[in-house]
């Protein structure tokens, strides 16, 4: 999982070592550790630069997938939502106001 967050050089850091955004990545790979059969995700890319978010983004859709995950992804990042979803769709107000398949 460390590998995933790109955090594998950091696997010997105590967390007040690490940065907001690396602890961030952390909590990632914890949530994902135990193959849950779902997980929420909340703005989980919020902290990382835009080279980390692509290269995640990518192995993470592809680690869930293999795993057989369902996620649940929340984000007000279009180009997120895109690079994730199977299906994307869109709240306001608490109520869906549209939704599409990718």
């Amino acid at each position: 999982m460390l590998e995933l967050v790109k955090l594998r050089d950091k696997r010997h850091s105590y967390p007040h070592e690490l940065s907001g955004g690396q602890q961030q990545r952390v909590a990632l790979a914890r949530a994902l550790a135990p193959s849950p059969d779902l997980i929420l995700l909340d703005e989980p890319f919020s902290n990382f630069d835009a080279n980390l978010k692509r290269s995640i983004r990518k192995e993470l859709r592809t680690s869930i997938q293999s795993r057989n995950m369902t996620a649940v992804f929340v984000t007000h990042d279009y180009q997120d939502a895109i690079d994730m979803a199977d299906r994307i769709v869109y709240l306001e107000n608490g109520r869906i106001v549209d939704e599409e398949s990718m």
